[in-house]
């Protein structure tokens, strides 16, 4: 009989074991994983995210209402630093593309370069994290025709990135015009690139 308790004993406290290290191997890998996340989602945090980042908002087709020249129809652009660092906008251009395939390769058809943003605070202009710039370059001729046409964007030049931070034009009322239903008639003063 004692033997057999000692037989019944030690099954007991071997299984007890084998649980007991499937157990610990389980703990061990949970920590694993979890701990390869954290680190992958710090790796993320600190250096793909980190920096000034930007959110650009140009609408077409916008009229100041006490405007001393009541004719001129203005772009309406909107720059806000949505990252953690300040940054410098240097510069503010409008890109024409031909097609989305041109949009994806960033080969350019027309480029403009606007000098008077029409902004109270003129460019360079330091925005700080959460700030937004405002500005309102008056709107060339082929704007609508550009846009009716292929891809028009606003662009943005800093110090900052590799890439220009860039949105696509909007019409006024709120997506991309399909026909252009009235030209505008007036000579802005933006340069060509």
């Amino acid at each position: 009989m004692e033997d057999g308790l000692c037989v019944c004993h030690s099954r007991v406290k071997m299984s007890a074991m084998i649980l007991f290290a499937d157990i610990t191997t389980f703990v061990a890998w949970w920590g694993a994983i979890i701990a390869t996340g954290v680190l992958l989602w710090n790796i993320y945090k600190e250096f793909w995210r980190t920096g000034a980042r930007f959110r650009i908002q140009a609408r077409l087709n916008w009229h100041i209402v006490e405007d001393p020249n009541p004719g001129n129809t203005y772009v309406n652009v909107e720059v806000t630093n949505t990252g953690d660092q300040a940054a410098n906008i240097t510069k503010l251009c409008f890109i024409h593309y031909a097609n989305w395939w041109y949009y994806l390769t960033r080969q350019t058809k027309d480029e403009y370069l606007i000098l008077n943003t029409n902004s109270i605070e003129e460019l360079p202009y330091r925005l700080m994290a959460g700030d937004t710039w405002p500005a309102f370059p008056l709107q060339p001729d082929e704007f609508p025709t550009m846009l009716a046409s292929g891809i028009l964007t606003c662009e943005i030049v800093t110090g900052v990135r590799k890439h220009r931070p860039r949105a696509r034009v909007l019409d006024n009322t709120g997506g991309p015009v399909a026909r252009v239903t009235s030209p505008i008639r007036f000579r802005p003063s933006p340069v060509r690139l």
